[in-house]
This record gives structure tokens, sequence and C-alpha cells, in this order.
């Protein structure tokens, strides 16, 4: 097996991709006014709907949701069966580059923890001309929560995502592709490891003893545990952010 299909392993039958909770994405949607009754909302990135089954429930709008790994897509069709809001959530195998959706028929654009995958400032760039006018965007993103981290939070995320920057440079950057901000907040601490590392550290743990011999799966592994020991010993520096702005 790939690095790549490792990773998808670990991550396999996790309701949640990235740091993030209910209350979190609820938080965010709260600082928006009500949406249209015939609204829709992207969900990019969506995973296994993580954030697209409490935007259904939440919200009387109509959801997309998109993400390019089939397994999470057949995962959140299962869940929605499950919950019968298959009217509500239509899932969609896409590549966030290249959505299929028409310009300005978007009410709100939403992302929780895979902006960074094409960049913070692009992804706000090629997407953007899918909202409405006055239409909104709340996505994540790493960022440092201070302007002097860590050494050892530095050389890991410089190293990983040397895009990183603080919530004041994102917040810049959001403004200079036409948004006005409505709010940003960081994630809090338990958002990150209940239901989300606690999980990896036990499935990596898990994958190193199991297959000793298979350098393809110790990388992975050993990947994961590194970043999750650089949160426990460094998250005061860095948390994923909310970002929620208004399309000027």
């Amino acid at each position: 097996m790939t690095d790549e299909n490792h990773f998808f392993a670990l991550f396999d039958g996790l309701h949640r991709q990235g740091p993030g909770s209910i209350a979190s994405t609820l938080k965010a949607l709260a600082s928006l006014p009500p949406l249209p009754r015939d609204g829709l909302i992207a969900d990019i990135g969506c995973g296994c709907g993580a954030s697209s089954l409490p935007l259904a429930e939440a919200t009387v709008c109509q959801i997309k949701a998109f993400d390019l790994h089939k397994p999470f897509i057949d995962q959140l069709e299962k869940e929605l069966r499950h919950r019968n809001l298959q009217g509500r959530v239509t899932p969609v195998i896409a590549d966030m580059r290249k959505l299929p959706l028409e310009q300005a028929s978007v009410d709100l654009l939403w992302s929780e923890g895979a902006i960074y995958i094409i960049g913070f400032d692009h992804g706000l760039n090629l997407w953007k001309r899918f909202l409405r006018p006055n239409g909104y965007v709340a996505v994540t993103e790493l960022s440092w929560l201070n302007s002097s981290p860590s050494e050892k939070a530095k050389s890991f995320w410089m190293h990983e995502y040397p895009g990183i920057r603080t919530i004041t440079e994102n917040i810049v950057a959001v403004e200079t592709e036409g948004f006005k901000v409505v709010t940003s907040f960081p994630l809090p601490s338990d958002d990150f490891y209940d239901g989300y590392y606690e999980v990896l550290e036990q499935r990596a743990q898990t994958m190193k003893s199991n297959r000793p011999n298979d350098q393809a799966a110790l990388n992975v592994a050993d990947a994961i545990l590194k970043e999750i020991d650089v949160w426990h010993e460094c998250k005061g520096d860095f948390s994923y952010v909310f970002y929620v702005g208004q399309l000027r």
C-alpha cells in the first residue's frame, strides 16, 4: 500500500476528518443572518459530512457536499439515509478545483479543514465566483495564535504547511479577496482531541503494531503521532480558526 492508501486507512470510518465540532459549526452559522428557504450551501471538502449533517439539521437550505474521495461520499450517503436527509443533502464526488457549480448560485460556501489543499487565498479567489451577490463564506484554516510561536511548533508547521499565517494576516487575505469579515474565532482545544486526535492516536499506534515491517505504514503513523505530539506540547501556538465573511 502507498502512503496515501495508509493515510486514508487511518481515517476510514471516522465521522470527522479534521479538527472541529458540531458546536463550532453552529457557532459560525449563528454569526450569519437566516438563509433563504430556497438557498444553497456548498460544503467543499465535506469528508463524511461532519459539517454537512449539522448544517442540514440547522437550516432550511439545500446542501451540495463535495469531496474527491469516494469512500467518504459513500459513508455520507449512508448516514443521510439513516437520518432521512437524502432530500436535503446531495453528495457529489468532485475536485474542489473544478466544482460543478453555476456562477452566482450559492448563498453560503462552507469548508472546514480543507481549503489548505489548494491554499487559503487561492481557494477564496476560486470559489467566490459561485456566490450570489452578498453571499457568505465560512472556512477554517490552520493559523498561528501568536506572532512568536515556539520553535518546535514553527519547525513542524513550516515544513508541513508553509502557508500557515497569523489570524491578522488571514483576515487581511479575506478582505483582499473582496469579503467583509463577519467574525473569526479559533477552535477550542477539545475540537482537536475529542473525536479526532484521540481516535487517530489509537489507530496510528495500532497500525505500527500491526505492520512493523511496512515502511509506508510506519511513515504515515509516525507523521500523525508527531503532529499530535506537537499539538500536545504547543497547542497554545496554533489552531484552526473559523473565518466568516460576506462578499462585498
